[in-house]
């Protein structure tokens, strides 16, 4: 998205064109541009606890834009967040704590093979209809179809069945012992949605959450109402929610400073380093979970060989990568999901970093003739490029030729994932639940396993184990055994991990520091 030829969105809702030249000039005429200042996490520090005020509006933005709005497609962690305004889940995971949402009560039967759920009585969704089992069986049995699913297949875990034992009691039936059963239903990508009722939701999303479906412009923002019939009478607080997409920093420090926008989330380490130590301001940088890969397809050539893929985990300088990339907002990734600092990364597993005679060395012994790549990165999900340019320059010095590919999002959905065998991503986040951070990306089955290849030998087998053990000690073991597989054999390179930042306006309250990048925006309101 450009803003020479995007209207932009006011608190009011209102529609005025102002393009980038202006927000320039705007920034330069504010300081904006070469901001300096002490490091520093925070800046205006918030008041102490005050009662919710209820009204008003907030606007909030991303690098990315709201995408979609079907939960089965929206992509982007904009489009998630509005997603979980407008839906319920039937668990809400509160920054990694379950909580009651849809469900108000869950307990495993057989071993864990089933989970029993009893629902909330009263619930109505945006259209006045009556929320029921018969909706959470609809949302679920779609989920198991791969064709119908999109990004919400197999996000609920291995499901075989889904059954109503009344209308306000569900059974789900996995086809193996399943403990990360309640952490899997608390998934963004496992909204409950309206039975009958999926056709519209690309038009009107229809859902029972706080906020309601108001306006959708694509690659600009997405607007949403509250919801007065809202099962919890005390919220939201809020009477309009904006998200809009702004992709350059500039632009994102002088919307705030403006004050069109009144929180700027997941930002550019430049942005918040311009903003830290602005008066009024509240600005927050804590390591995060969030983190972008680079794509080995293990099912094409020349990835289909492992010694290949050895040697791009050497190619890459990730502290350099970190310190130029994130201006040393961030932290070394080994190609696993967990940081070093987690108790599922092996304690004797040794970080790495570029070792350029070594990737030399594994190339040789491959077999594999003199390369010449094509990499495909998107400068819509900021700072993804930049793993491309330290690849290719890296890459040149032990003769691999890499040619960069800067391609618009809706290209690279289209004709580049699972479809070229080297690409960066979009931005990926350490789950609070093994269901997401193994099955989903590692296991053959995974829906985000792009080259839908077992990970590492007998990977596939100990991750369903994993799942399926309550024994957290054994848990951890065999986690581990699984990362020290996974970041040698599998499809990933992590290079880093992004710390999250946000700078909002002082006057916003009860904005939870995303430790799992989403946030309950019917906790929010403004002073």
């Amino acid at each position: 998205m450009t803003f020479d030829d995007k209207p932009w969105i006011t608190q009011s809702g209102h529609r005025f064109d102002f393009s980038r030249r202006q927000f320039l000039r705007s920034a330069a005429s504010v300081g904006l541009i070469g901001l300096g200042g002490a490091a520093s996490v925070f800046g205006a520090r918030p008041a102490a606890a005050q009662t919710p005020v209820r009204g008003g509006s907030l606007t909030v933005a991303y690098t990315a834009p709201v995408d979609s709005m079907d939960p089965r497609v929206a992509y982007s962690v904009a489009g998630q967040q509005f997603m979980g305004s407008i839906f319920d889940n039937l668990i809400f995971d509160n920054n990694g704590q379950l909580e009651p949402m849809l469900a108000t009560s869950w307990a495993a039967e057989n071993g864990a093979r089933e989970w029993v759920f009893n629902l909330r009585e009263g619930v109505k969704f945006h259209d006045g209809s009556d929320f029921t089992s018969a909706d959470v069986v609809a949302t679920y049995e779609m989920a198991m179809d791969k064709t119908a699913g999109g990004r919400m297949y197999n996000a609920a875990g291995p499901l075989s069945a889904v059954t109503a034992e009344g209308p306000l009691r569900v059974r789900l039936t996995y086809s193996q012992p399943f403990s990360d059963g309640p952490s899997a239903v608390a998934s963004r990508f496992m909204r409950i949605l309206p039975a009958g009722k999926f056709d519209q939701l690309t038009d009107h999303p229809i859902g029972t959450g706080p906020f309601m479906y108001k306006s959708f412009e694509p690659g600009s923002s997405a607007t949403a109402v509250k919801n007065p019939n809202y099962w919890d009478p005390e919220r939201p607080y809020l009477d309009q929610l904006t998200i809009v997409g702004i992709a350059d920093s500039v632009t994102q420090q002088a919307a705030l400073r403006s004050g069109n926008v009144d929180v700027l989330s997941g930002i550019q380490t430049e942005t918040f380093l311009s903003l830290r130590n602005v008066s009024g301001l509240i600005a927050r940088s804590e390591p995060g979970t969030n983190y972008h890969c680079l794509i080995t397809q293990i099912n094409m050539a020349p990835f289909d060989n492992l010694k290949v893929r050895e040697a791009f985990r050497y190619l890459i300088d990730r502290n350099m990568l970190i310190a130029s990339a994130l201006l040393g907002q961030g932290g070394v990734g080994t190609d696993s999901p967990f940081q070093v600092t987690d108790a599922y990364y092996p304690k004797d597993l040794p970080l790495r970093n570029q070792d350029l005679p070594r990737a030399k060395k594994l190339l040789e012994d491959s077999g594999v003739g003199p390369l010449n790549l094509d990499i495909f990165t998107m400068s819509e999900r900021p700072p993804s490029p930049r793993i491309a340019v330290a690849l290719k320059d890296a890459a040149s010095k032990v003769g691999i030729g890499i040619n960069i590919n800067d391609v618009p999002y809706t290209e690279y959905a289209a004709n580049v994932t699972r479809q070229r065998p080297l690409y960066t991503t979009g931005t990926f986040a350490t789950a609070s639940n093994l269901f997401t951070n193994l099955f989903l990306l590692y296991h053959s089955k995974g829906a985000v396993n792009y080259s839908q290849t077992e990970s590492g030998p007998g990977v596939d087998a100990l991750i369903e184990e994993i799942l399926a053990t309550t024994d957290q000690e054994r848990k951890i073991e065999m986690v581990n055994e699984v990362v020290s597989k996974i970041v040698l054999y599998s499809e990933k390179i992590i290079p880093y991990f992004m710390n999250t930042s946000v700078v909002m306006n002082g006057r916003v309250q009860g904005y939870t520091f995303p430790r799992f990048d989403l946030i309950d925006m019917g906790r929010v309101w403004v002073s």
